[in-house]
This record gives C-alpha cells, sequence and structure tokens, in this order.
C-alpha cells in the first residue's frame, strides 16, 4: 500500500484504510500485523496493530478503528 501524507491530511484516508474500519476489514486490507499491543487482562485481543511504522489502534468493544498513528 503506498501512503500519501498530502492525501491522509485532506481526506482522512490511507488509500482504503480509514478510521471506523473492523478488524476484519483492516486485515483483508491489510494482511497479519507484523507486531500487536495493547492487551491487559480486562482486553486479551489486541487493541494495536503495528505494520511498520504505522499503527492501527481499536476501540476494545466494537473493534474498529479509532486511530491511524504514522
Amino acid at each position: 500500500m503506498r501512503i500519501s501524507l498530502e492525501e491522509f491530511l485532506r481526506t482522512g484516508r490511507l488509500g482504503k484504510l480509514r478510521l471506523g474500519l473492523s478488524e476484519g476489514e483492516v486485515l483483508a486490507l491489510l494482511g497479519c500485523p507484523e507486531d500487536v499491543g495493547g492487551t491487559s487482562r480486562k482486553y486479551c485481543k489486541p487493541l494495536i496493530y503495528l505494520y511498520g511504522s504505522v499503527e492501527i489502534h481499536f476501540y476494545p468493544k466494537s473493534r474498529t478503528c479509532v486511530l491511524i498513528y504514522i
């Protein structure tokens, strides 16, 4: 996936990646993450997926993308 900072600033999207996507949609677009994080006793499933230098953060209850950190 090609990332354009200009596109992100203008539209809030990185190609087809955008806020509000479900965990399944992110996995379908980007495949398995290189690393994961954000687990705890309360949230056993990872809340952060790492793809290179891009972090995708998910809301725990709905498992939707709430933050894209570049």
